[in-house]
């Protein structure tokens, strides 16, 4: 996993780095799990942990839906 999350100044949020290439339902979701690697405050080994991300929000990117004739049931967006 390249994605990372790193904690803000505030304390009470992360900046997210890193990309999904698809995300099924994407282009049309209202909300988003993006799983990232966050430090541990020990020192220890990063661990992973879900945010809920927002089409709305700073920096939240989503490409148009890409036709796929094989997946037919979900929209698959880039």
């Amino acid at each position: 996993m390249q994605t990372t999350a790193t904690p803000v100044d505030d304390g009470h949020t992360y900046r997210l780095n890193g990309g999904k290439r698809y995300i099924t339902n994407g282009g049309i979701a209202d909300v988003l799990t993006v799983m990232a690697r966050t430090p541990d405050p020990a020192g220890g080994d990063s661990k992973v942990t879900a945010f809920l991300v927002t089409p709305d929000m700073p920096a939240s990117r989503s490409s148009a839906a890409r036709a796929r004739p094989t997946l037919t049931a979900a929209c698959t967006c880039a």
